[in-house]
């Protein structure tokens, strides 16, 4: 037999977390991934791991809340995983430790700790092989027999519940009596992180259908290639009728192989004792010729050797002596029904072993028996044997006595804590006492594993006794005879006198309160105490002879400490409530502001009014102070504001009634607070001891004078100056400028793609957009200098004071850098922006106001016509430019109508065998006069004209069309790449255009590659990706042009369906031998791989750069060195040349 080590099939991809990941997060990338478990780290070093088993049992528990998991940590829910380093280990010994933690994780670290890599059962599963497992070897050998089967109206609770219990990995789901779908572990791991309420799903809806189904005489072999192929871990296992009989799970068929394995020691052993026997003449019985010793003890567990004739044991190793407190002597004179649950005892023994001989092979949970005759739970493996004269059954059996005790304790401490957590929130959350304390109760009522009955109550003292103040369940006659109990009388009574708990497993002589039909009972009657004291009681009932457990009481305990606290607190709101209301409920019944002062000007008393306008939040921070300290200090422009100067406080010390309609106090935080105020003496006995001032907030009233002001000279949605305010500053500058000899810069910005946001985002967003881009440049520019809207999207900026060009240049670049950086909008979209900058400069460019503003504007086309999201200086140059640009824009208009435009194509090679693959549609524009207009000429035009939506839709149906043709020439299959423009993205019958050119063509959708650029892309966020998802939808790929010039995020990636990336030709320039390129374009290519994603570079112009691409396994390329542009019949020509090369 061949040794497979942990080293051969260690995974060494695994899903690591933090401890302070959200559920939430956690279950989608374990449902993205389709990954069965997660590893929580501490630096390098596992701390912790959460697997589906967990997911179910996270469920089970209950508790859930709305939108609990996206918050909640998975640090409180995770278990000590199986950790080893030993990677020369054999993997049937690393099997043999997982099945005895009933785990199906281990992890390996390295000598210090760190995480290496993680094998799962599927891992070792790989690392047997199907191969080695003798045929035949059926479905029904491996499988599990019993099925557990749920209604599809029960719950997904219902359901979480049931397979934590039983430690189940699925459930078959029933309808109309028939198995019509299954619930798995990763189907809980799914709908948990949807959030939805697993009380409220019903399974009907939620289950994963159709059933996938085997038969049980199906090859073992067949079957899990079968669940690989479908890349499922289970499959239901009928019979011939199409009855259900069983499951078939990953786990069972890693059973089943490892089971082969003992079957092949146990193979070797007889064939050593059939050598033996050979040698001895046939002396020694069949019980001396099963199997040695020295390999019995290379098995960790208990193995027995049963004889299926009498059930008695005729050979064991160490280990079940052991596992039994036998000797080796007393248990060879045993019988396994004598100690083996499931044999059914001696009388069974004979139909069983007959039972089991048919099956051959059995695997399951069972309990052994101890010669102390303690029963004990045990997970045991069997298989029938025989030397051809006598039966045997050997049997591997392995204690999980620690393992469920383990489970329990870690299932009941996390409900414990669970349950008092949720008790408190629910105690100290909203409404009435009553009310809170009822849902309390019914909390703890709910908790599984106390064994209450559904009844209980929460009574509070009140003048001397206890009144019932909450309950559940409780009769009329209850209700009435509870419904106050004195100190010292029944258990509750007694409870409250002693502060002690009492407890009584039935009525006895302390139950002095009885009503009629009162049945028999026990209770717990535990005080509730805060701070020494008692403040009521909360009573349980239990069933009759209920015993009293240390650990019920101790949670319960607690669980009255967390009651008592709720009280406690309810009694502090309660007392200052009232003294609040009795202090302020006649300073509390005016909106007039009003504090009081004494004659040393110390504050007195103040309403909630007064309050509120000077921002405290409570009266104890202003009483006692000196009042003109705390908001008189200063005045309006800052100057001290000395106390005996302070027109308020004189009236306590003048005895003068004083008003003013001009002053200024000042907030907590600092703000300014204008008042119009009246101070009146208070006099005792004809002296004066203070003053009350009564004050009103007359800010409204200055805020709307200066509203109107600012309307006049500013823009109402910015507040940015507006045209007038700006020219008015702009003269101004000029004649300072003029008399002091110094420069002006006029920046002219113009937003670019705007429209778009409006159009498809909405005229509010393109609001509060603008809003963002004027806050956001205003705070960045000095103080000197004026930022104002024009209006629309027009922007400009006057710097006063600058030494020359270099200045203005230096401001065009900061603010394009911060349009550049995004905008987050309220309704969670994510806008990129940017602008075009035309500059003219006082006095080089212009004398006056009105010529510096055109100047600056004829800049800004010019910055708009190299490519926008730049910044232009005017010079007398742009006049001619513009004139040129009026020439080409009309004979522009007409070219396409006259059919001077042609397609050539680029063709696009794979790198490892140099074979065509497919090509890239280029416009080319050709004039009557015979003139190839390069397309950097006339694109940004057609695109400022409106005419690249026209000219693109004929690209694409001319490009179609032209390789139909070839197609229907005989030539091979390739791709076709055509590029889509900003303006076409915008489109809204883009996709409705797209389909109409396929079908007219009868192109195939499959070989259609659309390019955008990237900065498309990005600017456009979530439009593009809802428009890219419609076109993916018709069948053709996409592919990002141009990538690694604009943002090149993995997780702007993640967003868009694209198919392919292609390297911008600027990073092919300096390969291989610039290392900023060499960078770049390795990092591209291995970004495209990790996202599954094809790569093609452009512009490859050397065999050097080709070396490069092959080197780092990039896909494709074009560019000069393999070919340049070609008109259609050149492209053919090609064409037709690789096919013969490829024939």
């Amino acid at each position: 037999m061949t040794t497979v080590t942990l080293q051969q099939v260690l995974n060494r991809t695994v899903q690591t977390v933090s401890a302070v990941t959200p559920l939430a997060e956690v279950w989608r990338q374990m449902e993205v991934q389709r990954i069965s478990c997660v590893v929580v780290l501490d630096g390098q070093k596992p701390v912790g791991i959460f697997t589906e088993r967990d997911s179910v049992a996270l469920v089970a528990s209950g508790g859930w809340r709305p939108g609990w998991q996206e918050s909640e940590p998975i640090g409180g829910y995770l278990h000590e995983p199986l950790v080893a380093s030993n990677l020369g280990m054999d993997i049937h010994r690393a099997y043999q430790l997982m099945a005895a933690r009933n785990v199906r994780h281990l992890l390996l670290v390295d000598g210090g700790g760190a995480l290496l890599g993680l094998v799962s059962e599927g891992d070792l599963l790989h690392g047997i092989g199907l191969e080695h497992m003798p045929q035949p070897h059926t479905v029904a050998s491996a499988m599990t027999g019993k099925v557990v089967i749920l209604n599809e109206n029960d719950s997904l609770l219902a359901a979480a519940q049931v397979m934590s219990e039983r430690v189940l990995s699925c459930v078959v789901v029933l309808r109309d009596g028939s198995p019509a779908g299954i619930l798995t572990e990763y189907d809980v791991v799914c709908l948990s992180r949807q959030g939805g309420d697993p009380a409220g799903l019903r399974l009907g809806t939620v289950m994963s259908q159709p059933l996938i189904v085997v038969e049980a005489e199906t090859l073992l072999a067949v079957a899990m290639r079968r669940m690989e192929q479908a890349n499922i871990r289970r499959l239901v296992v009928i019979d011939a009728a199409g009855g259900l009989v069983g499951l078939l799970t990953r786990h069972d068929v890693v059973k089943a192989l490892q089971e082969h394995y003992v079957e092949l020691l146990q193979a070797t052993v007889e064939r050593l004792e059939q050598d033996l026997n050979l040698t001895r003449d046939h002396l020694q019985s069949v019980e001396h010729r099963l199997m040695e010793r020295s390999v019995m003890s290379q098995v960790n567990d208990a193995v027995f050797v049963v004889d299926m004739a009498s059930g008695r044991v005729v050979e064991a190793n160490e280990q079940a002596g052991d596992l039994l407190g036998l000797s080796q002597s007393e248990l060879l004179e045993r019988h396994c029904h004598g100690f083996a649950e499931l044999c059914g005892g001696a009388e069974n023994w004979p139909a069983w072993a007959a039972a089991f001989a048919e099956r051959g092979i059995q695997t399951e949970e069972t309990r052994f028996r101890r010669n102390t005759g303690e029963w004990f739970p045990v997970e045991i493996s069997l298989r029938h044997v025989s030397d051809g004269e006598r039966a045997y059954l050997v049997a591997v059996a392995r204690d999980i006595s620690q393992r469920r005790r383990h489970e329990a304790r870690i299932r009941l401490d996390r409900e414990q804590q669970k349950a008092l957590r949720e008790i408190l929130e629910i105690g100290i959350g909203d409404g009435g006492l009553r009310e809170r304390l009822g849902r309390c109760l019914d909390r703890l009522l709910a908790v599984s594993w106390l064994n209450l009955l559904p009844r209980g109550g929460i009574f509070v003292m009140d003048c001397g006794s206890l009144r019932l103040l909450a309950e559940r369940n409780f009769s009329p006659e209850i209700q009435a005879s509870c419904a106050r109990v004195a100190l010292g009388q029944c258990l509750c009574g007694r409870a409250a006198q002693s502060g002690k708990t009492e407890y009584a497993d039935c009525v006895d002589h302390r139950h002095e309160t009885t009503y009629p039909g009162m049945t028999d009972h026990g209770h717990y009657s535990l005080p509730l105490k805060a701070a020494g004291e008692v403040l009521g009681v909360l009573v349980l009932y239990l069933p009759v002879g209920h015993p009293r457990l240390a650990e019920e009481q101790e949670f319960l305990e607690a669980v009255s400490d967390a009651l008592a606290g709720v009280l406690r607190r309810d009694r502090v709101e309660q007392a200052v409530a009232a003294k609040e209301a009795e202090i302020h409920l006649l300073l509390d019944s005016t909106a007039e502001a009003i504090f009081g002062i004494d004659q040393h000007c110390r504050c007195t008393f103040v309403n909630h009014a007064c309050l509120e306008m000077l921002g405290y939040d409570t009266a104890s921070e202003l009483l006692g102070q000196p009042i003109h300290d705390r908001i008189h200090h200063h005045h309006a422009d800052g100057r001290r504001h000395l106390a005996a100067d302070c027109p308020i406080l004189l009236g306590a010390t003048l005895q003068e009634k004083r008003h003013g309609d001009d002053e200024v106090l000042w907030r907590r935080d600092g703000t300014p607070l204008p008042v119009e105020y009246w101070s009146h003496p208070v006099l005792r006995e004809g002296k004066q001891v203070g003053a009350v001032v009564t004050f009103i907030d007359i800010s409204q009233r200055l805020a709307a004078a200066a509203q109107l002001e600012h309307l006049a000279h500013h823009d109402p949605l910015t507040t940015l100056p507006n045209r007038a305010l700006f020219q008015s500053r702009l003269s101004h500058a000029i004649n300072v400028a003029r008399r002091h000899g110094t420069r002006l810069g006029l920046l002219f910005m113009d937003l670019d793609g705007f429209k778009h946001i409006n159009d498809s985002l909405g005229h509010p967003a393109g609001d509060e957009l603008l809003q963002a881009i004027a806050q956001r440049l205003s705070s960045n520019l000095r103080k000197v200098d004026t930022l104002a809207r024009l209006g629309g999207d027009e922007f400009v900026v006057l710097l006063e004071e600058i030494d020359g060009p270099k200045e203005a240049a230096m401001v065009a670049q900061n603010l394009l850098a911060l349009l550049h950086q995004p905008f987050h909008l309220s309704g969670g979209h994510e806008v990129f922006s940017s602008a075009s900058i035309g500059i003219s400069l006082f006095p080089d460019d212009a004398a006056d106001t009105t010529q510096l503003l055109r100047n600056a504007d004829a800049a800004l086309y010019q910055a708009k016509s190299q490519g926008r999201a730049t910044y232009h200086f005017y010079t007398e140059a742009l006049t001619r430019v513009a004139n040129e640009r009026l020439q080409l824009e009309s004979r522009l208009r007409g070219a396409l109508e006259r059919g001077e435009f042609v397609v050539h194509y680029q063709p696009q090679v794979d790198t490892r065998d140099g074979r065509l693959i497919g090509a890239e549609a280029l416009l080319r524009w050709l004039t009557p006069e015979g003139e190839l207009v390069p397309p950097a000429r006339f694109i940004l035009l057609a695109e400022d004209t409106g005419l690249i939506r026209p000219l693109g839709e004929w690209v694409l149906r001319e490009s179609c069309a032209q390789f139909r043709a070839g197609f229907a020439a005989g030539l091979p299959p390739i791709s076709l790449a055509v590029n889509l423009s900003a303006r076409q993205i915008e489109q809204r019958d883009l996709v409705e255009r797209l389909r109409s050119v396929l079908e007219e063509t009868g192109f195939p959708a499959h070989l259609l590659e659309l390019e955008i650029t990237e900065s498309t892309i990005m600017a456009q966020g979530s439009q593009a990706a809802s428009v890219l998802s419609a076109l993916k939808s018709l069948g053709v790929g996409v592919a990002i042009d141009d990538f690694g010039t604009g943002y090149s995020s993995l997780a702007y990636l993640k967003r868009f369906p694209v198919d392919k990336l292609k390297i911008d030709r600027s990073f092919m320039r300096g390969l291989p031998q610039d290392a900023n390129d060499v960078e770049i374009a390795a990092t591209i290519i291995a970004m495209a791989k990790s996202l599954k994603l094809k790569v093609l570079a452009e512009g490859v112009e050397t065999e050097e750069q080709l070396a490069f691409l092959q080197l780092h396994g990039c896909d494709a390329y074009q560019g000069y060195y393999y070919s340049r542009p070609l008109p259609v019949e050149g492209f053919l020509e090609l064409w037709r040349k690789q096919q013969g090369r490829q024939a």
